[in-house]
């Protein structure tokens, strides 16, 4: 239960407000990088075997940081159902 005041509901909306935008920011990163790594990754190959290489690593470490965020986007999902759930249970 809530106080007169809603003071927990409104916590709540304000967290989950926060982190939606926060999940919608990093579904954008995400969606760039896939689309800039699809049309524009050519750039990034040189004729240079040594700064190829080096190009190639970064691309790979980058691909790593994606699929992490991706991984993390996805379970601040699951969070922020949690938190709806909560949200709609202080208001009874």
């Amino acid at each position: 239960m809530d106080d007169n005041e809603f003071t927990h509901a409104k916590a709540l909306k304000s967290t989950t407000e926060t982190l939606r935008l926060f999940s919608n920011s990093l579904t954008r990163t995400i969606t760039t990088w896939e689309n800039f790594a699809a049309t524009d990754g050519r750039y990034f190959r040189t004729e240079s075997k040594p700064l190829q290489a080096r190009w190639e690593r970064n691309i790979v470490e980058i691909q790593r940081e994606i699929t992490t965020l991706r991984s993390l986007n996805v379970l601040l999902g699951q969070k922020l159902a949690v938190f709806d759930v909560l949200r709609n249970n202080v208001r009874a």
